[in-house]
């Protein structure tokens, strides 16, 4: 098998025919292979494989966020496929990944402060237009016919009965990484690096990654929403400071954002119909102490 992805490199060019390489293999629960490939003349590069999974669509899917971040994304290069196995190549990454404690004790100014509002500006400049309420009325609807019929029905019916409309239509669509989680950033020389773009686009309420990373980096425990759902506001030299940054780097207010954790909250759950069901308990808890 890996043969055949080794030869797909050489006749693309990406591996010179007599270069000499060595790699890392890895596997994740999903069936996916990954390749770490290094090659002599320093060319490096990423690559995912799956016999179970369609990666057509996630290689379209980063395609479209590296036309949006190019200097967030690694850059997607080639999707080739062999009977019924697929792969997608990307330039690799030389970077540390990003571990709870780094946005725990963010420093103002520091690479990862930079990185992260860069990022936020970024996703700013890429909003469309803002809700209507007919949008607003409509994202509502599709949550609560979503959980109409689980346990989580009732629960679901005071988040989004506590939503002001209005407030809704001050935000903007905006295509979201769908999974902007701790373990999905990465630190390096050239900056800030965001991986898994599958998702993206699935998501256009802005604030949503935002949201999804704070609740990552607080392991979605429910006490540490609470407490930040209850503050008023974030001083800039605060622990925390970075989450009213961000805010005002996307221009959200942050009272608003915090106003609205369990409707993104919601909307991961809605995304993430794949997760193990500790992971998804772990977030249902963290929705039902917040409202």
């Amino acid at each position: 098998m890996l043969d055949i992805v080794f030869e797909s490199l050489k006749s693309s060019g990406l591996i010179r025919a007599d270069a000499r390489f060595r790699y890392n293999v890895g596997l994740t629960l999903g069936d996916v292979l990954h390749l770490a490939v290094r090659c002599e003349d320093d060319r490096y590069y990423h690559i995912r494989l799956s016999e179970q999974f369609d990666l057509a669509q996630e290689y379209a899917s980063s395609l479209r966020a590296y036309e949006r971040f190019p200097e967030f994304v690694p850059q997607p290069l080639a999707y080739l496929h062999h009977r019924n196995m697929q792969w997608i190549v990307t330039t690799g990454v030389r970077a540390k990944p990003v571990i709870e404690e780094d946005l725990l004790r963010l420093r103002r100014n520091s690479s990862l402060h930079r990185g992260l509002i860069g990022f936020f500006l970024r996703a700013r400049e890429q909003a469309g237009e803002p809700y209507s309420k007919d949008d607003a009325f409509g994202l509502i609807e599709g949550i609560d016919s979503r959980f109409s019929e689980t346990e989580l029905s009732n629960t679901c019916s005071r988040v989004t009965g506590s939503i002001d409309i209005d407030s809704l239509t001050t935000l903007s669509h905006a295509p979201q990484h769908g999974d902007f989680s701790v373990n999905n950033l990465a630190l390096g020389k050239l900056g800030l690096t965001v991986f898994d773009w599958e998702d993206f686009g699935r998501v256009t309420l802005q604030g949503f990654d935002l949201a999804i990373l704070v609740s990552s980096m607080m392991r979605f425990e429910p006490m540490r929403l609470e407490e930040l759902r209850a503050t008023d506001g974030l001083k800039p030299n605060d622990d925390l400071g970075w989450i009213g940054d961000a805010c005002i780097a996307l221009g959200i207010d942050f009272g608003r954002f915090r106003k609205m954790l369990p409707l993104y909250l919601l909307q991961f759950l809605m995304l993430k119909d794949l997760y193990s069901r500790p992971i998804r308990r772990r977030v249902e808890k963290a929705i039902l102490a917040l409202v």
